[in-house]
Formats: structure tokens, C-alpha cells, sequence
């Protein structure tokens, strides 16, 4: 357990018991013995101003925090601002605002005793102080305290400094609202998640006791007529009042607002009617103001010049218009030439990971040749004793392989040298060798092409699951050609030793068409995926474990997919395959197409026993949904 630290506190000890009758008044008072609460959970009071009226009440919990392991929840699922600026309006929707925002939610929420007992505030009281409360009376009646004890006086509700406090908030918050039935799962805005585009246009998020809900109404000749169609926003905010008066939480009167055009929530400014989002306008006056000081002449404070944030750039504007050209001049900009040093060539075409990989190695190889080679350093040895350096390079190799060390790292360590001292290039044959001997006895396991059945079926479910993706593609009407897309792959594996920005054509019969129908308003600029790589890979499992009863393939498996079914459909053209597919490696693409046959057979059998299982289960509408195509290979 860490050492106790000093907490300290604003509040005399009258002024606390004042605060203690307020908390009495309230029904947030707990008493017991000072016996039952431990010494080192003593908590303190201090006040932050929040209005000209009021003050925040801070409980000074950190003791008992530093005590506790705090186990993240649905604090990890709160919602940001940023996310805002996602909301595809494209000139043809107006973005209607609706806000609640609960007074008072922390303390609304009442504690258990148990949780009560671990924030005792201030000192022990005497009886005699406290007698006059409602609480220490029901402390008495129910045998929790004698006449005389000292007594401890517990905060029973939700505090404002507990390191639990945001994670009980937001999870009580959203299921209540979820009980009354708002909070649908593909209608919640969450930070680590893309935003949701949900059929009915609404999406909103819950931030601790902010409710914002935004509703995507179309366009309408006059704003008035727009604002009267009905939407799922309207269902929503009648519910959430059903389950704010079940509650008993009250939305403070002055900030709700329905179908507003204009709000302020989660620290951002939002203006759906011009389709603008972006930080309170009067933060942006306030970076105004310092760049106006910081152009008078004369004298300027250094801590200006040097401030948490710099002035808006002048392109910013630009972008916030939406002004797609200036947004593609950006995007060509190199931007500044880093300071050049050596260590940039010396360290050769390879990531900083890879650099720091490659110089590890380098350091256990030369600590284990300096007791066997002592009387020369690996320098020597590479320079003036090839031979001897080979010899125990062997030996090295073995000794890794008989370690169970991995064969990448035995290659790295070659790599490394050759890569520190050239000249080695043509003359470790004996190392690698051993290292080819090592990949028959312990074969490279590649991965798995997934087939063209697999990739049907999880499409399929995924459309059935109201997954449909934006894409950062060239659609048919852009380039006037109807059969044919043209997808962007900004940062590519093979970057370093081809081109740095690669495109890949997408032609199959049906496949350009049906992405048009399924993306009818995607902005031009918006990612086929915005989210996390963990985030996606969870998803094409999720779709797996549903196909497939397992995870046998990678989100890498689609390329050597690919390869396979074009190698079929080109009457076995490699050559053509590989430009499309941007092969650097010949062996490897055959590699590919020799391995998807055992695939294709075991997997081909499972699916048909889940189609099997899967159409009686399908309402009528799923079953149309459903591409013929899934059922062809059955």
C-alpha cells in the first residue's frame, strides 16, 4: 500500500458542520462509530466556483483513491466534441439540436452505506456537535452508535473527486435513458467508436449529465417546414422525460433546449443550419485577443509569446468552410525539411522500430561474442576477420535455434550487420544457410487467402448488422466509367521500396454499382474507416465468430483473397496479378494461390451448414437483403 499523504482542506470545523446539516437536509449524511472508519480514508472539503451563485463541492478523496484500483468503464465510452464534425450534412440536411442537462447528478445520486464508510469527512465529532441531525438520530435508532462514541460523518452520495465518480455517472445516466428506450446501440455516439449513420438520421451521446441528441432533418424550402417533420429525436426527448421524472433528476429549465439550430455542448459550438462546429466562439475571441496583444509594439510577456496554444493558422478557415481544394492543396504539402543528420543514413530505409530492433540485436550479439572472441570487438572482427566472424555467426545461429529464439530475429541479426557493414552482403552464405535449413524444420506459417465465399458471407452479415462503411474512394460518376472503382491506399506496407502513395482498381462485374446505391450521400473526403486498427479488427471478428464459429482469419487474409479469385478469373495470368495486386515478391504471390485450395474446402463445409442454420432464423425482409450469391457455392 502506498505511504498516507496529507490532505488538506478549505473548511473550518464549524464551517464543515454547516456543510454537514446541508448534507443532512439533503439525505446524503451518513454517521457511524469512528471505530468503523479506517483513519487513512479521511477526506477534505474545498469549493471551486462554478457561477456567481454557486460553488462546486470538491471531496478531497485522494487517500483513498491512491488505495484503490480504479477499473475503467463506461467512462471509456464518453463521447467528444470532435465528433461533431463528422456528421454528414453535405448541404442537404440541417443538423436540429435538442440538449437536457440534469441539475445537480452527482448528488443525486445516493451511495451504499459501504461506500458511504470509505469517504469519512474531516475529524471525529463529538456527539454533543451533531446531535441535532436528522442522521445521527437514525444512526442511534438503528444501534450504529452510543451515547458518547465519537463519531465519523460520511458523504453518502457521489463525490466529486472519487475516482469512480465518472464511470457510476455515465453508466447510471445512459441506462436509465436506455430503460425508456433511448440509447440505441447503432444511434450512441462513443469517442473510440466511428460516428453511427443510422436510417432514422439521430444519433446522440450522454456525457455524464449532458443529453445531446442530433437529428439530421432534410433540407425544406423554408426552415419552419424543416423543423416540423417528424424524426426519432422527438421520441427520444419524450422518453428521456419519463425517465428523468421516474428518477427524480431534474434538467435545469435554462439549458434545454428542442430541435435549437444553434447550442454549446460537450465544449463545442454548433450551428446546424449553416452546418459550422468548432470550439466556443468565446475561446476563439480569446486566442483573438492574444494575437492582437502580441502585434502592438513595445515590450511583450514572454509567457504570451509562449502559451499553451499557438494562433489559428489561416488555412484553418478554409478548412472549416469546407473548401475541398484547399483541403487537397494541404494534403500535397510536404511540410517542413527535418534538420538532416547522420544517423538518417546510417540507420539505412528502415522505421525508428525497426532501427531499435536491429540495434538490440546488435547489442546481445556482441555480448555474447565478447567472452568467446575476447581479444576483438565486432568492429575488428567484421573488418579484418570475415571468416572468424562467419564461424561464430553459425555457431550464434545455433544457439538461438536450440533458445527457441525466433527465426525473425536470426534474420534481423544478419540484416543488422549487413546493414552496419556492407561489405558482409556476399559473405555470410554459412549464416543464412542455417537460417534456410531452420525454415524447412520450422515452416513460415502465411496468411490464410480467404475465400471468395467467406468474403460474401461477411458482407452480408455485416449488412445485416447495419454496418455500412464510408469510403475514401473514386466512385464511377468521378472518373465516367460505370464499372470501375479507384480505392486510395495513402500509407502502404511497401512504401519504402515502391511507390509512396498507391491506388488499387476495383472492376468486378456489379461491385462499382451497388457500392453507388449502398453510399448514395458520402462525402468525397471521408475515410473507409476512421476508426482504430483494434476497433476494426474487433468487428471482422465479431462478423467471423458469427460466419464462421471461430477467427480463422486476419483482416490480412483479404489480400491473398484477392489474389486467388482474380488468379482463377484471369485464366491464371500472374503477371497481369501481380502489377494489380502490387506484388513486389513473385514467390510469395504463388505461395498464395497454391495455399487456398485446402482453405477454401474446409471452410466451404462449415458454411453451408450455417446457411442451413441461418434461413430459418431470417425474417422475410433479412432473406431478400441477402445476396444470392452467399448460397451459390452450397
Amino acid at each position: 500500500m502506498p505511504a498516507p499523504i496529507k490532505v488538506r482542506g478549505t473548511a473550518t470545523r464549524s464551517e464543515l458542520l454547516k456543510v454537514l446539516k446541508r448534507w443532512d437536509d439533503l439525505g446524503r449524511l451518513f454517521i457511524c462509530r469512528g471505530s468503523e472508519v479506517n483513519a487513512d480514508d479521511r477526506c477534505e472539503l474545498f469549493a471551486v466556483a462554478k457561477d456567481a451563485d454557486k460553488d462546486r463541492q470538491i471531496l478531497h478523496r485522494k487517500r483513498r483513491n491512491l488505495r484503490e484500483k480504479h477499473i475503467a468503464g463506461a467512462s471509456r465510452d464518453l463521447p467528444h466534441g470532435v465528433q461533431l464534425c463528422q456528421l454528414p450534412l453535405e448541404g442537404r440536411f440541417v443538423c436540429a439540436c435538442s440538449v437536457d442537462d440534469v441539475k445537480d447528478f452527482y448528488h443525486a445520486y445516493s451511495a451504499t452505506e459501504a461506500r458511504a464508510r470509505s469517504s469519512p469527512v474531516g475529524p471525529l465529532f463529538r456527539s454533543s456537535e451533531v446531535r441535532h441531525l436528522k442522521a445521527f438520530r437514525d444512526a442511534e435508532a438503528q444501534g450504529r452508535i452510543s451515547k458518547g462514541d465519537e463519531v465519523a460523518c460520511c458523504f453518502q452520495g457521489l463525490g466529486m473527486g472519487d475516482h469512480a465518480a465518472v464511470d457510476i455517472a455515465q453508466e447510471s445516466h445512459v441506462n436509465l435513458l436506455r430503460a425508456f428506450g433511448a440509447m440505441r446501440a447503432n444511434e450512441v455516439l462513443r469517442y473510440r467508436d466511428p460516428v453511427p449513420y443510422p436510417e432514422s438520421g439521430f444519433v446522440e451521446g450522454v456525457m455524464i449529465d449532458d443529453h445531446l441528441g442530433l437529428q439530421l432533418l432534410k433540407r425544406l424550402p423554408s426552415m419552419k417546414r424543416t423543423l416540423e417533420q417528424p424524426a426519432r429525436d422527438q421520441e427520444v426527448f419524450a422518453s428521456s422525460a419519463s425517465a428523468y421524472d421516474y428518477a427524480n433528476l431534474i434538467p435545469h429549465p435554462k439549458k434545454k433546449q428542442r430541435r435549437s439550430l444553434h447550442v454549446k455542448a460537450w465544449g463545442a459550438e454548433l450551428e446546424g443550419g449553416r452546418g459550422l462546429v468548432g470550439p466556443a466562439r468565446g475561446r476563439l475571441l480569446a486566442l483573438s485577443r492574444l494575437s492582437a496583444m502580441s502585434a502592438k509594439p513595445g515590450p511583450m510577456d514572454q509567457q504570451i509569446l509562449d502559451g499553451p496554444r499557438i494562433p489559428v493558422p489561416p488555412w484553418f478557415w478554409k478548412l472549416r468552410r469546407g473548401d475541398q481544394a484547399g483541403a487537397l492543396e494541404l494534403d500535397e504539402l510536404q511540410g517542413p525539411q527535418l534538420p538532416r543528420e547522420r544517423d538518417q543514413l546510417v540507420r539505412g530505409r528502415v522505421t525508428a522500430l525497426t532501427h531499435k530492433i536491429r540495434t538490440n540485436l546488435l547489442k546481445d550479439l556482441t555480448i555474447w561474442l565478447q567472452p568467446r572472441v575476447p581479444q576483438y570487438s565486432l568492429d575488428e572482427l567484421a573488418r579484418t576477420h570475415i571468416d572468424v566472424l562467419c564461424e561464430w555467426l553459425e555457431e550464434f545461429m545455433i544457439i538461438m535455434f536450440l533458445e527457441h529464439k525466433s527465426r525473425r530475429a536470426a534474420s534481423e541479426t544478419l540484416n543488422a550487420l549487413v546493414q552496419q557493414y556492407g561489405w558482409l552482403r556476399s559473405s555470410l552464405a554459412g549464416p543464412w544457410n542455417l537460417i534456410r535449413t531452420w525454415e524447412q524444420l520450422e515452416p513460415v506459417q502465411h496468411h490464410p487467402p480467404m475465400p471468395l465465399m467467406v468474403v460474401y458471407a461477411l458482407a452480408t452479415t455485416a449488412l445485416l448488422w447495419r454496418w455500412p462503411r464510408m469510403a475514401d474512394l473514386v466512385l464511377p460518376g468521378d472518373h465516367f466509367d460505370d464499372e470501375v472503382l479507384y480505392v486510395r491506399i495513402g500509407q502502404p506496407k511497401t512504401r519504402h521500396r515502391a511507390a509512396a502513395s498507391q491506388h488499387v482498381r476495383v472492376d468486378h462485374p456489379g461491385v462499382a454499382a451497388w457500392i453507388v446505391d449502398a453510399l448514395p450521400s458520402t462525402p468525397g473526403w471521408r475515410r473507409i474507416w476512421n476508426g482504430s486498427w483494434a476497433a476494426f479488427k474487433l468487428r471482422f471478428d465479431a462478423l467471423q465468430s458469427e460466419v464462421l464459429e471461430g477467427t480463422p482469419f486476419l483482416p490480412s487474409s483479404l489480400r491473398p483473397g484477392g489474389a486467388t479469385f482474380l488468379f482463377r478469373s484471369w485464366d491464371e495470368n500472374l503477371t497481369r496479378l501481380q502489377w494489380r495486386g502490387r506484388w513486389k515478391s513473385f514467390r510469395m504471390l504463388e505461395t498464395y494461390v497454391q495455399e487456398l485450395g485446402a482453405t477454401e474446402v474446409t471452410v466451404g463445409t462449415l458454411l453451408c451448414l450455417q446457411c442451413l442454420a441461418w434461413e430459418p432464423k431470417l425474417g422475410l425482409s433479412d432473406r431478400r437483403g441477402l445476396d444470392r450469391s452467399l448460397y451459390s457455392f452450397c
